[in-house]
């Protein structure tokens, strides 16, 4: 039974606490490790066989804690938790900047500048830079909005009709009873029925 290395959590936490304080030589040596398999990891391109060398002497890891430290690597300095999609997107974006580097470096006509913009394309395809940025919705989006009814016209500035006059009016149109009594309560010439949000289907 394997028992599991937390080295990945505590180095997490030294990170995350602003890096005081000093490691400890095992948690350096484990540094040094992960260090070592993201340079191999630019080299050679193979996780087995940086798995197969960790085995090996000087380092003699178990296939388990090679397996776990070459995860841990990739997660530390490319993104945290498991390995994911964005991880391996910022591992092979950054193989690309050395490619890109070394093609501008060694460009001598267009179709060397072709093959330099079409790496710097697929980097930033890579990267999702050509990915527009999601708006964050505040949470008041979400929230259900205040209505607020105002029984005197004055409150906003208006001046009471004569309801007797309006009254007279409403009766006089030709529409069916039952708007006719709406508009009375609107009116406030008779006494209003308010619905709750989940009756109100106008």
């Amino acid at each position: 039974m394997q028992i599991p290395d937390d080295k990945y959590d505590q180095l997490l936490a030294f990170v995350e606490a602003g890096a005081k304080g000093n490691l400890s030589e095992e948690m350096i040596e484990y540094l040094s490790i992960l260090e070592l398999i993201r340079s191999m990891n630019f080299r050679f391109e193979n996780r087995q066989t940086i798995i197969n060398f960790l085995q090996k002497p000087p380092y003699k890891l178990s296939r388990y804690l090679a397996t776990k430290y070459y995860s841990d690597a990739i997660n530390f300095f490319y993104v945290d938790s498991k390995i994911t999609k964005q991880a391996f997107r910022n591992m092979y974006a950054e193989k690309l900047d050395r490619a890109a580097d070394l093609v501008m470096k060694t460009a001598t006509n267009s179709k060397d500048l072709d093959i330099y913009k079409n790496i710097i394309y697929a980097i930033r395809d890579l990267r999702e830079l050509n990915v527009p940025e999601k708006e964050d919705i505040p949470d008041s989006f979400y929230k259900k909005p205040y209505k607020l009814y105002i029984l005197d016209p004055k409150l906003i500035g208006r001046s009471r009709p004569n309801r007797n006059a309006l009254s007279r009016h409403i009766d006089s149109l030709e529409i069916p009873e039952q708007d006719k009594q709406r508009l009375k309560q609107d009116a406030l010439i008779e006494d209003a029925v308010f619905l709750s949000d989940d009756d109100n289907e106008d």
